[in-house]
């Protein structure tokens, strides 16, 4: 069963005067009002993603209480809800918060580098995940539902550019009709992202980021009782260097070696500056996907019988200055890529027609997953000094090649006891196989190639697996404004083996090389209240406890795979309030105490304490054809730990990861809207200006260090916005 803190701050969602403000989610697999669904979940409207110039999914956490969104030093997307949610060290780790386009399955982390662009609503949906959506998972969902086709011709646009850093994106769509019953969208998305870190060897302001984004959508009904809906979308997203700076380096050996290569400019101030430069050029990640839906609804005269079939790959190429200083110690070539078939045929009873309702059906499932590393720990170019003063050396390539194909069959139903009791129930039951082919050839050999990553032959590994996930709830409506609700729900991860493992080859590196399933149990109890004007107060008290929760530490001399138990409880608000006139009141936020159990209760990484967003809005007509709109608010989160608690600086005397600080960034908002379709606005973001660590990690390749990712400073961007 899913869960709920419904938060829309945007236009969509905004109660006008005597309306009833009401958000429709398919979170069920049914339309369906919000504050009547007895599950925890976050909306954000399209209309809010465009005016509030939301672009990509790490932008999600600026209006969402509990979500908290990093990046990585491999360019990867780390999502957490409730302070939980999969690290991203290792490349094979499907996400535990993993997203679903228009129904569709995207697990895997570079596919979370794509625009966000032309969105209808996204749903953020806590909890274990068991029955309704396409794949298993454990902690959470991103259900993203795209614009379809309006019945009219039409289009929209909307373009900004932020002076600060001197960004600029684009968005336009367009509706043609071409037919009383078909119907077509075409919709495209550019962005430049600046950087916000400064490399003094050539001047760049790095992570500079190009994303491109298309979608056509085409929706035929050829009776009354039949619609088909094809769509395909593609996108592209070109990263140029990384934003880290080094943190810590206790033993001076970092600096030792930048200045072996000549460089004089190392430093450990944290201030926006790091000196890199390789023979290779600066740190890139180019990540190209399609994917391709075709969803037929068919009505059995009450009934509805729906297939959802789909196609998607991505393909990445990087390449990381893993020394990250001037030098050429240690860099990394990898790619990663997959090829994912799915289809799910399901059948939804009438709503509203007896006290029973239900979904059932049936998922296929098939990906087959790629994956190259080519590392070359061997100070190319150094001198004798240097040499010797970096004598970890080697180099290897490792290659992976894992399908996945699941079956699974599924079931949720609603009965109503009494006009105001009800319960709920799902289950869902999945049959997976999995099988990993690697390798690993020497190309020079060194102390790297004879210790850390030694040669093995190819090597071929099974694994199977059966889970049965479920939830049941029970919900109570005392009068038409008022929801409570109580659920259990189970959700499952699947288990899988290690994209660069030590050496497979042999009974006990086989068994390293495996890790297991990931399940999730979340417990939950809440409440949604409807007030007049469209206001809200929703409140949701949960437990999660979670076995066997993959992710990835660094234990010297290497990062390797762990299954911990987790455990994280705590309490949701969500409210809004027509507070006088054109003023209203938007806000939520998540206590979430989040612990590793066996270990006597240190804290997890990535998970703060407390998060959440507040906003005055207003909008205010200053003549019959313009009205001026307008918002002003703070996101804020707590302090969080970056790397395990006891691997966090301050910890021993051998530590040097730092935490994640505490911030609350001011963001505003002002415009005028005209009712002939055109709008122009100013967004200023972290209008502070705070700096805190997003990120951090040791930093193992060249020494006992640490390294940081620091948050985007101040922006102030222009936006103009038209639609006809």
């Amino acid at each position: 069963m899913a869960e709920s803190d419904q938060t829309v701050i945007g236009r969509d969602a905004s109660t006008n005067e005597g309306g009833d403000g009401e958000i429709v989610v398919t979170a069920r697999k049914r339309s369906e009002s919000a504050q009547k669904v007895p599950i925890t979940l976050s909306v954000v409207s399209g209309t809010q993603l465009q005016e509030q110039n939301l672009t990509s999914i790490q932008s999600l956490q600026q209006v969402t209480a509990g979500l908290t969104v990093r990046t990585t030093p491999k360019n990867y997307i780390n999502l957490t809800l409730r302070g939980l949610g999969t690290g991203s060290a290792t490349d094979v780790f499907e996400q535990s918060v993993a997203a679903f386009v228009d129904g569709t399955y995207a697990g895997r982390a570079p596919q979370f580098n794509a625009a966000l662009f032309d969105f209808d609503r996204v749903e953020i949906i806590r909890g274990a995940q068991a029955s309704l959506l396409s794949k298993n998972t454990s902690l959470g969902a991103l259900s993203l539902t795209t614009r379809k086709p309006g019945e009219d011709f039409g289009f929209n646009i909307v373009g900004s550019h932020e002076f600060e850093l001197g960004s600029y994106h684009l968005e336009a769509g367009m509706d043609i009709p071409l037919a009383d019953n078909l119907k077509v969208r075409i919709a495209g998305k550019y962005g430049d992202q600046h950087g916000w870190v400064r490399n003094p060897n050539d001047n760049s302001e790095v992570p500079r980021t190009k994303t491109y984004g298309g979608r056509i959508t085409l929706v035929y009904e050829p009776a009354d009782s039949l619609d088909v809906t094809l769509s395909y979308s593609r996108f592209r997203a070109n990263t140029i260097g990384l934003p880290l700076e080094y943190f810590a380096d206790p033993t001076g050996q970092i600096r030792s070696l930048a200045v072996l290569a000549g460089d004089t400019q190392f430093e450990l101030n944290s201030d926006r500056r790091a000196s890199v430069s390789s023979i290779y050029g600066p740190d890139y990640d180019r990540t190209t996907g399609d994917r391709a839906i075709a969803t037929i609804n068919y009505d059995l005269g009450g009934h509805t019988l729906t297939s959802v079939t789909s196609y998607s790959h991505y393909k990445e190429n990087r390449y990381f200055d893993a020394d990250h200083i001037v030098g050429n110690y240690v860099d990394g070539f990898y790619f990663t890529g997959n090829r994912q078939w799915q289809q799910e045929i399901r059948l939804t009873s009438p709503v509203d027609e007896g006290a029973l309702d239900y979904v059932i059906g049936a998922s296929y499932f098939h990906e087959v997953w790629r994956y190259r590393e080519n590392v070359i720990s061997q100070c190319v170019g150094c001198s004798p000094a240097q040499l010797a003063a970096f004598p970890t050396q080697g180099a290897y390539i490792t290659t992976d090649r894992q399908t996945t194909r699941d079956l699974a069959a599924f079931a949720q139903a609603n009965l109503r006891l009494t006009d105001t009791l009800g319960l709920s129930a799902g289950i869902r039951y999945t049959n997976g196989r999995r099988a990993a082919t690697l390798t690993r050839l020497t190309t020079i050999p060194g102390s790297v190639t004879a210790v850390l990553a030694p040669p093995f032959p190819e090597t071929t590994l099974h694994r199977k697996e059966n889970n049965v996930d479920g939830s049941i709830g029970i919900n109570f409506t005392p009068q038409s404004n008022l929801l409570f609700y109580a659920s259990i729900s189970r959700g499952t991860k699947a288990g899988g083996f290690i994209n660069s493992p030590t050496n497979p080859s042999t009974p006990i590196g086989a068994a390293a090389t495996e890790y297991g399933n990931e399940t999730a149990t979340t417990y939950e109890v809440g409440g949604k209240w409807t007030l007049p004007r469209g206001g809200r107060l929703n409140i949701a008290l949960f437990n999660t406890d979670v076995s066997n929760f993959q992710q990835t530490v660094f234990i010297s001399p290497r990062f390797i795979v762990t299954s911990r138990d987790l455990r994280a409880r705590g309490v949701e608000v969500q409210a809004s309030y027509q507070v006088a006139g054109p003023l209203r009141f938007d806000g939520s936020v998540t206590y979430a105490d989040t612990i590793r159990t066996k270990t006597g209760g240190l804290h997890a990484q990535g998970a703060p304490k407390w998060s959440g967003n507040a906003s005055f809005n207003i909008e205010q007509p200053v003549s019959d054809a313009t009205t001026l709109t307008g918002n002003i608010g703070l996101e804020f989160r707590s302090s969080i730990f970056l790397t395990d608690e006891e691997q966090t600086l301050g910890y021993t005397p051998f530590t040097t990861v730092p935490k994640g600080q505490s911030y609350a960034y001011l963001n505003g908002r002002i415009g005028i809207r005209n009712e002939q379709g055109w709008e122009i606005a100013l967004i200023g973001k972290n209008l502070t200006n705070k700096y805190v660590f997003d990120y951090s990690t040791p930093a193992p390749s060249v020494g006992r260090g640490s390294y940081v990712n620091p948050n985007i400073p101040r922006t102030i961007a222009l936006q103009l916005m038209f639609k006809y």
